[in-house]
């Protein structure tokens, strides 16, 4: 977040505007586009972020907007994630695609309004919501069913269905936990969130690399497996909570993942509803 006069100012216009209202879990919503800008780079990317829900939800016009400096060019993407009624959110979604700033800040506001810990109680609503959530980030690029590497693909499934999951590049910055022999190398994180699935559900990791296994083992806790394919190697490892304090329970020689507990019942703390892939390849 960029802490200019205009942000500050935006920020202003954000409490004000929000005074008094609280979001499902009783906490003051001003909270929520705070945590957004967080996130944001740009002073118009803050602004936006900052701004998103005013017009929609407290009234505000455009002319508000700019009597505080905010930029036309952040109007725009304002105006795009209005959401109208009468438009299916998926419509909505897709109509916002092509503007970097609404798509980036609506990304923030999905990932933050997954967050089921913020709420007291979860019903069937929520849980519906939050897949209606997921499908849109598969749209905003920001989840995706299949990740592909010059060694393969990988995808997930649940019960034999695609599930949508996470990407990261942890290229900078990760260490790997077992030796691989090569040159350079890359360092992505697959993140898979059971919330919204049910105890007795099977997630499978589906790769298509598995040629040839040269090494594998537990290096600190973590399980990895080195394969050898078209002259490349690959190293995947498993990024899981402590065992039986999860929803799932990993199945170290299938490589899949039970669900054995309500992972609602674990939505306050990430890695036991979450879990990570995380692959390295030479």
């Amino acid at each position: 977040m960029l802490y200019t006069p205009l942000t500050m100012r935006a920020m202003r216009f954000c409490f004000d505007a929000h005074r008094g209202q609280v979001d499902k879990g009783g906490v003051p919503y001003a909270n929520h586009p705070l945590h957004l800008a967080e996130h944001m780079q740009s002073e118009d990317e803050t602004c936006v972020a900052l701004l998103h829900d005013v017009m929609e939800d407290c009234g505000k016009t455009p002319d508000d907007l700019r009597a505080i400096g905010v930029s036309e060019r952040a109007i725009e993407a304002l105006l795009l994630l209005m959401h109208k009624k009468d438009v299916p959110y998926l419509a909505y979604v897709r109509n916002l695609m092509d503007d970097d700033i609404a798509r980036k800040v609506k990304g923030a506001d999905l990932r933050h309004n997954s967050e089921l810990a913020r709420l007291n109680e979860v019903g069937s609503g929520d849980l519906s919501r939050l897949r209606k959530y997921m499908e849109a980030r598969v749209l905003l690029g920001d989840m995706a069913y299949r990740f592909e590497m010059p060694v393969g693909s990988v995808s997930v499934t649940v019960d034999g269905e695609p599930y949508p999951f996470a990407i990261e590049d942890e290229t900078r910055g990760v260490q790997i936990v077992s030796p691989m022999d090569g040159g350079p190398r890359e360092v992505w994180r697959i993140e898979v969130d059971t919330l919204t699935l049910t105890p007795g559900a099977k997630v499978v990791l589906v790769c298509d690399f598995d040629e040839r296994v040269v090494d594998s083992g537990v290096n600190d806790g973590i399980p990895f497996t080195v394969y050898e394919k078209d002259g490349h190697v690959v190293e995947r490892s498993f990024l899981v909570g402590e065992p039986g304090r999860c929803s799932y329970r990993l199945e170290l020689e299938s490589g899949s993942f039970d669900i054995v507990d309500d992972p609602v019942a674990h939505r306050y703390y990430p890695r036991a509803h979450k879990f990570g892939v995380r692959f390295a390849w030479s």
